[in-house]
């Protein structure tokens, strides 16, 4: 009897929110909060399927019936088996999430990653590398699972892990390259305590953008041209370019949300980007904002800790690290 188990991280995006939507590449880095999936024979004619997200979850169905779980029924039919026996199935994206609420790190796209890579090795299937067909089979379920939004970045971070370059191009796909951040250079991240509804935000970017194309466009192309500078910068080891790009990057958030009429930065992150500027460190928002989660960047680590230790005051500094492992897979023989 087979067991499989696999886990992929979240993400937090460094550089090209928004902008990502429309080509421009984006700075996305793995962190070390994995969901967890196993998936293994039920040893008679049902199933059993547990999550753990926000809350826990137990249903017991009939084989080859629908769980209720939208995500795990979405992989199971579009990654279908002739015959197959019953399972029992858990999946764990716990580490997400604090006290019941989402902390931004892209739990949806790890728990599809990681749930997909179980049920590919427990069905025979298999997963041979993170190729760019399997990225963008993955990306195409999850935008499906999405109602259609996101750019798959989430996606390409948790079944590559690491820091990416991330890219969208209509005629090859999605592409991605690993970058190096420059030496030195760490973070803080803050989770200011309330959760942000991605979908909202990128629904009222495109009804923007569908009354004012021109304006967008000219937004993107800014953003596009800040995001692309701060990951060359990057690439090229250079500290105080890179945070200067940080930095940039943030204001262009904050017009953007203006011209949008939605708090990218709220008041929370502005507080937080206040507090920053004072001990010389560089903050921005991490992914659609309203909420979730804030990143501070610098090579000073004592400035770094004072941050961090100011902004705990009022909100949660949560400890990540870049996870160098994307999408895990391993079977054993029971």
């Amino acid at each position: 009897m087979v067991r499989a188990v696999a886990s992929a991280p979240g993400k937090l995006v460094i550089l090209g929110e928004y902008a990502v939507l429309a080509n421009a590449p984006a700075l996305v880095m793995a962190v070390d909060r994995r969901c967890r999936a196993e998936i293994r024979s039920s040893g008679n004619a049902v199933c059993r399927l547990k999550s753990s997200a926000e809350a826990d979850r137990q249903v017991i169905f009939r084989n080859r019936a629908r769980s209720g779980l939208a995500l795990v029924d979405r992989i199971t039919e579009a990654f279908p088996v002739a015959e197959g026996a019953a399972w029992r199935g858990i999946l764990d994206s716990s580490g997400l999430y604090r006290e019941g609420r989402k902390l931004g790190l892209g739990s949806s796209a790890a728990a599809l990653t990681a749930w997909c890579g179980a049920w590919l090795a427990w069905t025979g299937q298999g997963i041979a590398e993170a190729s760019g067909a399997i990225l963008r089979r993955f990306i195409e379920e999850h935008t499906a699972y999405q109602g259609g939004a996101g750019s798959g970045l989430d996606i390409a971070a948790s079944l590559h892990g690491g820091v990416i370059r991330f890219q969208l191009d209509g005629e090859t796909g999605p592409r991605v390259e690993s970058v190096k951040l420059p030496d030195g250079v760490d973070f803080v991240s803050v989770f200011v305590r309330s959760s942000a509804s991605t979908r909202k935000h990128l629904a009222q970017f495109r009804a923007r953008s569908t009354e004012s194309p021109a304006a967008a466009s000219f937004w993107m192309d800014s953003l596009d041209r800040l995001s692309e500078s701060g990951i060359e910068r990057a690439a090229a080891g250079d500290a105080d370019g890179f945070l200067d790009a940080i930095r940039d990057y943030a204001g262009g958030l904050q017009a953007l949300g203006e011209w949008m009429g939605a708090e990218i930065f709220t008041p929370e992150h502005l507080y937080l980007m206040k507090l920053a500027e004072r001990f010389g460190v560089a903050y921005k928002v991490s992914g659609a904002g309203g909420g979730d989660m804030g990143l501070a960047f610098s090579v000073d680590p004592e400035a770094l800790a004072r941050f961090g230790e100011a902004a705990g005051k009022r909100y949660d500094t949560i400890d990540l690290a870049i996870d160098p492992q994307g999408l895990d897979i391993r079977t054993v023989d029971r």
